[in-house]
């Protein structure tokens, strides 16, 4: 008969805090959890784990302080910020070749031993046993990773804690697991009180990207010329075009990463500013202007393609057909659209640019990769 497996824990903690946001997790109204006694099951997707996590009070900080003051009720506070989240992971029948590795394996000399030495950025796990690397893998990727995020994703969508920060996907490309791992603050042991040991697969490094963006993304800052325009007319048009509005909204909700809204403002601004396009080369010709107004809202293919061509790239034009289909599959499906929604979004404001110009002069990027560019 096959001998079974050792149980595991992993102990973890994450922020919640987005960038910008003084909320650090979630906020309650006159009552807040108890911490791990008032503890979340969360299903990690594998029959032979358990989960739970709970959040910490912060304290001491304002609207919580009553935390340290027992004559404080908590029925009397409006709001009450909680966080960061803590969670515990009870794995069953890790193989016994898995425990060894993890109980011989000392990640704390590996990690000493590894600063003192340049990082082999080829193979950032050199070094570290591949079955530790492998559980590693497996519990922040596999097991945390989806249930924290579908239970933060539940927190901002069905109760409107809008401002949590969700967890982030391992992505090789942008740090390495060891990396991930320290996100999660991830620490291993054989029982749920401990002692605790690092779960840290090879080095804790981040890779940043250097990217040489077209010298025209540098050109949507404002230039000189930009100032002395302003110079000349520095009152702003309270009847401002709705569409330059959208158009912003959409440019800062895709520097924020909300991709997905910022899809749905950028198609929304693409079919305002056809529309109006069309009208005005139709004004005073009666029978088009009703046409025009006839026609569904929603720009076709070969709408886009006759009132950009020659105005923008072909490449842009056809981005912003896919922005227009992706937030249909969105809105009216739920599809989710996915890394190459980006890409169409900023295909999508070119063309609204083209199409409105001057009512939106420019839209510039703050992620546009290097702040030097060669005068080329």
């Amino acid at each position: 008969m096959k001998s079974r497996g050792q149980a595991v824990w992993i102990k973890f903690g994450l922020h919640l805090a987005r960038a910008g946001s003084h909320a650090p997790g979630p906020v309650f109204h006159r009552w807040y959890p108890k911490g791990e006694q008032d503890s979340i099951h969360l299903d990690a997707g594998h029959p032979k784990t358990e989960m739970k996590v709970w959040l910490d009070l912060v304290v001491p900080s304002g609207l919580a302080s009553f935390a340290l003051e027992t004559d404080t009720n908590p029925e009397d506070q409006g709001a009450i910020e909680c966080g960061p989240l803590r969670g515990l992971l009870k794995i069953r029948d890790v193989d016994e070749r898995t425990v060894s590795v993890l109980k011989e394996f000392d990640v704390e000399a590996f990690l000493e031993e590894a600063s003192k030495r340049e990082p082999d950025f080829s193979d950032l796990t050199a070094g570290v046993p591949p079955d530790y690397v492998e559980f590693a893998k497996r519990v922040s990727r596999d097991l945390i990773f989806p249930a924290v995020n579908a239970l933060v994703e539940k927190l901002r969508v069905e109760y409107g804690q809008y401002w949590l920060q969700q967890p982030r996907s391992w992505d090789s490309r942008d740090e390495s697991l060891s990396s991930y791992c320290a996100h999660f603050r991830l620490m291993w042991g054989l029982s749920a009180e401990g002692p605790w040991h690092k779960l840290r697969p090879g080095l804790p490094t981040s890779m940043g990207h250097i990217e040489m963006a077209a010298k025209s993304r540098f050109r949507e800052f404002l230039e000189e010329a930009d100032w002395r325009q302003i110079q000349q007319e520095p009152t702003f048009a309270e009847d401002s075009s709705v569409v330059a509005q959208v158009a912003m909204n959409a440019r800062q909700l895709l520097d924020e990463g909300q991709t997905r809204y910022a899809l749905v403002e950028c198609a929304t601004a693409l079919e305002i500013a056809v529309q109006g396009f069309l009208r005005r080369e139709a004004e005073g010709q009666e029978e088009l202007v009703q046409l025009v107004r006839d026609r569904s809202r929603e720009p076709r293919p070969w709408q886009l393609f006759a009132v950009t061509a020659g105005r923008v790239p072909n490449d842009d034009i056809t981005a912003a057909c896919r922005a227009i289909k992706m937030r249909n599959d969105l809105v009216h499906d739920g599809v989710d659209p996915g890394d190459s929604a980006r890409s169409a979004c900023e295909g999508a404001l070119s063309v609204v640019q083209a199409l409105v110009k001057p009512t939106v002069r420019k839209l510039p990027s703050l992620s546009v990769g290097n702040l030097i560019t060669p005068s080329w």
